[in-house]
């Protein structure tokens, strides 16, 4: 289920306002020089489709994106590290290779992933998962009711693996293949003779393995021809199976599908000749194309189809059952992935879900947010309804305005406000205790949405903002420096944001400071709605 096998080639494998958009290993004893001819004839295939994306997920880190199923936490859970290099997906669970050949995985299972730095090429089966070291040998791990993991062989020489839902396969550095695990459809007993190939993979209970001529061979069930009905032809470059499909990619950059065609898995198969990736998902499939953007077609009720992240560029895509991941390149070019984890402790998709950065595929973190932005990053990270009505309620946001729906929604929901000469100021920048007031409103509203109480220290709780604020809040404020800067309006919901984690204040000489009446900026905008919305339990 995964694209071609996730292999590493080392050592021995060898919202809008002027544009704004709506560890070095150890030497080791290396594989015999066989196993550099597949991995050559392998990267030779993809060099035909001029994979620049794909070859750089080799040598620079990147941060690991999901969709569609989350009941076991396969999306929420992605570990927001930003040095991975290689993904894979299984049924309800999702597995990834670090720069440093550690792993980490997350999802329903609860197996124990192997430790060590000498991994370089990850798998997935149903239940189980697989990773070979740099030694060319393999590590299985998770269900083994069919001897999937028991089975695994135990020798070294290996170049690639890949996990069905019951058995496992690899590939040796000779080109041949091995097969273990359920067989109750030739899946293991139907492994094709031969030592030419140079790549394989598993759909549920059949298998598909490409030639150095790049032909196809399949075997297993074949109860939607998903065996039987491969191409007869050659040029194909990679392969992958789903459940009762398969798919492969020529060497133009197309792609061809075969078998069930239940939600359109055959008749929607994207067209074009600008694909450098497949996967194959339970009964949805996934291609990445070489500008970095993804696309998939068929079932979509967990929205594992509609919800592909539009906006994101990827360097490998792996799909579980009824799951997708991608390994992306960071969001935008002037903030890395890297800087919103270790300097801001949220992830660049957390960050876009709030706003989405400019028209030049910018973010501008350090500009100073106005509150036309504000309006539209507070309405978006809590989902607040945006609204048009008829008649404009300020004047100086008129319907055609950029900010038009979201300041009518964040006024609706009494989130902001405006000035008493009835205009917004929509270009005006926003000093932090004005934005620490739109976030408490919304994030007090949603309390009491929810709970019918504002929930203090211990026990305590309160019907409104007022009473929290008359009983708790005043302790807050008292380790701050400047809290004298505070204007009344703002005290109570700068307090409530204090007690909430969400403002932290700055230090400076040993004192606190909370600098209300500073610009704030994007990035630091950002970080507040996201770190405002974390705090619900809801």
């Amino acid at each position: 289920m995964n694209f071609l096998s996730n292999l590493r080639p080392v050592k021995a494998v060898n919202g809008k306002h002027a544009g704004e958009k709506s560890a070095p290993q150890p030497k080791k004893t290396h594989l015999r020089t066989s196993a550099y001819l597949v991995l050559t004839l392998m990267l030779a295939a993809l060099t035909l489709l001029s994979l620049a994306p794909a070859a750089s997920a080799t040598q620079t880190p990147r941060q690991v994106i999901g969709w569609g199923y989350d009941f076991h936490n396969e999306v929420t859970n992605i570990p927001p590290d930003v040095d991975f290099i290689a993904i894979a997906a299984g049924a309800t669970d999702s597995l990834a290779l670090r720069s440093d050949g550690s792993l980490a995985a997350w999802g329903a299972r609860g197996y124990t992933v192997p430790k060590g730095h000498d991994f370089v090429a990850i798998a997935c089966g149903g239940w189980h998962s697989l990773a070979l070291t740099s030694y060319g040998s393999i590590v299985a791990w998770g269900a083994d009711d069919e001897g999937q993991v028991s089975g695994t062989p135990t020798e070294k020489g290996f170049v690639a693996i890949a996990g069905g839902y019951g058995h496992s396969l690899a590939l040796r550095s000779n080109g041949t293949i091995v097969s273990w695990g359920r067989d109750n459809e030739g899946q293991v007993s139907g492994i094709p003779t031969g030592n030419d190939f140079i790549a394989i993979t598993a759909g549920w209970a059949h298998s598909l393995a490409l030639r150095g001529d790049g032909s196809i061979v399949s075997w297993g069930r074949d109860d939607h021809g998903q065996v039987s009905s491969i191409p007869t032809d050659s040029g194909f470059v990679a392969i992958a199976g789903g459940w009762h499909h398969s798919l492969a990619l020529r060497g133009d950059g197309s792609i061809v599908s075969w078998g069930s065609d239940n939600y359109g898995l055959v008749t929607d198969t994207p067209t074009g000749h600008d694909f450098v990736a497949i996967a194959g998902g339970e009964r949805s499939s996934l291609a990445l194309r070489r500008d970095g953007s993804m696309v998939a077609w068929g079932w979509d009720h967990f929205q594992q189809v509609s919800t592909v992240p539009a906006a994101r560029k990827c360097v490998a895509i792996a799909s579980g059952y009824w799951h997708g991941l991608g390994l992306a390149y960071d969001l935008w070019s002037d903030i890395s992935d890297e800087t919103w984890v270790n300097t801001y402790k949220i992830t660049a998709d957390q960050a876009y879900r709030v706003a989405q950065g400019y028209d030049d595929g910018s973010f501008r973190p350090a500009l100073s947010l106005v509150r036309g932005q504000s309006a539209k990053m507070i309405v978006d990270g809590f989902a607040v309804d945006t609204l048009e009505p008829a008649t404009p309620t300020f004047h100086d946001v008129p319907k055609e305005h950029t900010f038009y729906k979201w300041v009518e929604g964040g006024y609706a929901a009494g989130i902001m406000g405006g000035y008493d000469d009835g205009n917004f100021r929509p270009a005006s920048h926003i000093v932090r205790q004005q934005f620490n007031s739109m976030i408490a409103r919304i994030l007090a509203k949603r309390e009491l949405e929810s709970a019918g109480v504002i929930q203090g220290q211990g026990e305590a709780t309160y019907l409104t903002l007022a009473q929290w604020y008359a009983a708790e809040g005043e302790e807050f404020l008292k380790d701050f420096a400047d809290r004298g800067q505070l204007t009344p309006p703002h005290l109570e919901t700068t307090a409530f944001l204090i007690f909430k984690g969400v403002v932290q204040g700055s230090a400076e000489q040993g004192l606190r400071y909370l600098r209300p009446n500073q610009n704030l900026t994007r990035a630091q905008g950002v970080v507040m709605t996201v770190r405002a919305h974390e705090t619900l339990s809801w």
